[in-house]
């Protein structure tokens, strides 16, 4: 009898502190979950990341006068054109307080104009360096990305601009630039073309040597494109097995050949007899003009 009173009062005991934790769970963290018993754990990850975030009724609301000062700053700068000026500080602004009265109405009018005193920022400042460029003694450097940099700037310039003249006289500095250093980048890839042909071509030897076949494999033409590989044994059938009956598959001899530049390959006796190859490798122009596109020197510099 005095087990199953203590159960009871155990029982209601329990339930009063069930109630009291509830009340104060709802009290403090009600606001940001729904909380049943059957997902107890999830309650309390809520009421944790409820607390450790501020109600939107306890941020600290922007100060008054710190919002009348920003706008009148804002006014006066509006007022002086500095446009770029009275764009940060709108930005600024409307961090604090989106809804102040009359900022929205401003916002399009002073973006136009923060971006038109940009746009004319820009050209001065790339007239003032190419003022500092001498084609002639080598000012141009062999950096695409500063020569392209400046043409963006310059290229925005209008008829209308009172710098117009001397962007159009800077452009034709950036002009002989760009020609120069697309020389420069083309005919490095030229060079570099034919040493990679030379490699190749000493690498062919030293394999065919290596599988007991007395050949020397060497290279003529302006531009190394002409392979002459020359063994005495050579013949229809030989040149048949030495080029896989003349495949052009990836990994094969005409096609390694190929892939380098060569256009054309000659099996030689050493004597009278010769077989012809010719190929037919990407064209180096293409090449050439593809690296220049890609570091955006392909069209003139010219302003209209």
């Amino acid at each position: 009898m005095a087990d199953s009173r203590g159960s009871t009062l155990g029982s209601i005991f329990g339930l009063i502190l069930l109630g009291i934790f509830m009340v104060v769970w709802a009290r403090t963290c009600g606001p940001c979950a729904d909380c049943s018993m059957a997902d107890f754990s999830g309650c309390m990850s809520a009421c944790s990341s409820c607390a450790s975030s501020p109600k939107e009724s306890e941020k600290p609301k922007p100060d008054p006068l710190e919002l009348n000062r920003l706008f009148t700053s804002m006014n006066q700068q509006i007022e002086a054109k500095q446009w770029v000026q009275a764009e940060e500080t709108w930005k600024r602004l409307s961090s604090l307080d989106s809804s102040y009265p009359g900022l929205q109405d401003k916002y399009s009018g002073i973006h136009e104009q923060a971006q038109e005193a940009k746009r004319v920022a820009a050209i001065e400042e790339a007239f003032q360096e190419v003022q500092t460029i001498d084609p002639k003694s080598g000012g141009c450097g062999e950096d695409p990305q500063r020569i392209v940099g400046l043409w963006q700037k310059l290229s925005v310039a209008k008829r209308t601009d009172s710098k117009y003249k001397e962007a159009v006289r800077s452009a034709a500095i950036l002009e002989i630039c760009r020609k120069s250093i697309s020389r420069v980048l083309t005919s490095g890839f030229g060079k570099m073309m034919m040493e990679v042909r030379k490699d190749v071509a000493q690498k062919l030897e030293h394999s065919m040597l290596m599988n007991g076949i007395e050949a020397t494999v060497r290279l003529s033409g302006t531009n190394k494109d002409v392979a002459t590989i020359t063994w005495a044994l050579v013949g229809r059938s030989t040149v048949l097995q030495l080029t896989n009956d003349s495949s052009m598959a990836s990994g094969s001899l005409l096609r390694s050949l190929q892939d380098v530049g060569v256009k054309k390959v000659v099996f030689y006796d050493g004597y009278e007899m010769s077989i012809t190859y010719k190929l037919t490798p990407e064209s180096e122009t293409d090449a050439k003009a593809a690296i220049v596109a890609k570091a955006g020197l392909s069209l003139p510099f010219k302003i209209e």
